[in-house]
């Protein structure tokens, strides 16, 4: 048994006991929250649920775990809830096309934060799934239809979270480059029309830019930048750290040739010492520590008796 699998189990053994009462009531007119229970379920357990070729309702244990999950937070239960996912499974509608529009307007307002430009620091999952279920509901989509569509939309979401982990960690760097390009063109090109509008041509347009394109939170931040006025700072902010990098380089070349020759000085003189010390041209003088009556002598020379 691979740990995962004892991890759910073990939870699925906690559930039982903890549940106060046996839920016998069946779950009728909820499918659409059960199964967004079910496919959140599936992603904590890292189960492999997206392909056509993915059969999870086939192990007992994950599907004995979410039942339990069900009864905990709907308060009743599935009859045969295996054939219940398997049906779903086999019946389900892809709803990527819906995904990416729902992504494009809404779905970005949860993941990038406007007001700086910048990455969230965390996502919920289970929030993005409820938010485009209800968008779904809102496009007058049947439940029946949007149900079936649920398994697609957790797929699309947990690629999208693994995209916005990927895109965050390269932002900094993209962004740095891009903006360094910005002054390039800012500095050698005469713009005729809107500096906003230009800039996001460019990044579409320029082949440094062009494997951007597939990534939407990158070219989506960016654009960002220049529409709400941050791009000013930005180049702002990146010349002061040019300007101090450039000071410090100044600096360093100035004082380069003194640190090289008090570098040699040193060595030379750590030589010297040690040659004296192994051969004896450097004499010193033994220090003695004589115990008198009352103090410590140091006598320095050879040892002294004690006369007194």
């Amino acid at each position: 048994m691979s740990t995962a699998s004892m991890i759910i189990f073990a939870c699925s053994l906690f559930t039982k006991l903890t549940t106060s009462e046996n839920v016998t009531t069946n779950c009728t007119g909820i499918d659409d929250k059960i199964m967004m229970i079910t496919v959140y379920f599936l992603y904590q357990a890292q189960r492999y649920y997206c392909s056509q070729y993915d059969v999870p309702y086939k192990d007992w244990r994950i599907i004995e775990y979410i039942q339990d999950q069900i009864k905990r937070h709907l308060n009743c239960s599935v009859v045969n809830f295996q054939e219940f996912v398997h049906n779903y499974y086999k019946n389900r509608i892809n709803c990527t096309e819906y995904f990416d529009e729902w992504f494009e307007n809404i779905g970005f307002d949860d993941i990038l934060d406007k007001n700086s430009c910048n990455f969230r620091d965390d996502l919920d999952i289970y929030n993005d799934l409820t938010t485009f279920a209800a968008y779904l509901r809102n496009r007058s989509i049947s439940q029946e239809n949007y149900t079936r569509m649920i398994i697609s939309a957790m797929c699309n979401l947990d690629q999208a979270h693994d995209e916005f982990y990927r895109s965050k960690s390269k932002y900094k760097a993209k962004r740095d480059d891009f903006l360094k390009y910005v002054i390039k063109i800012l500095s050698t090109t005469q713009v005729n029309h809107s500096i906003e509008s230009f800039l996001i041509q460019q990044v579409q347009e320029r082949p440094e830019f062009k494997n951007w394109i597939p990534d939407r939170y990158l070219l989506k931040i960016l654009q960002c930048y220049i529409q709400n006025g941050y791009l000013n700072i930005s180049i702002n902010l990146l010349l002061k750290s040019s300007d101090k990098i450039s000071d410090v380089t100044v600096l360093y070349q100035m004082l380069a040739p003194y640190m090289y020759l008090v570098g040699f000085i040193s060595i030379g003189m750590i030589i010297i010492v040690f040659l004296h010390n192994i051969y004896g041209i450097l004499k010193r003088d033994n220090v003695i520590h004589y115990q008198g009556d009352d103090f410590n002598w140091i006598v320095k020379g050879k040892y002294i008796p004690n006369t007194i």
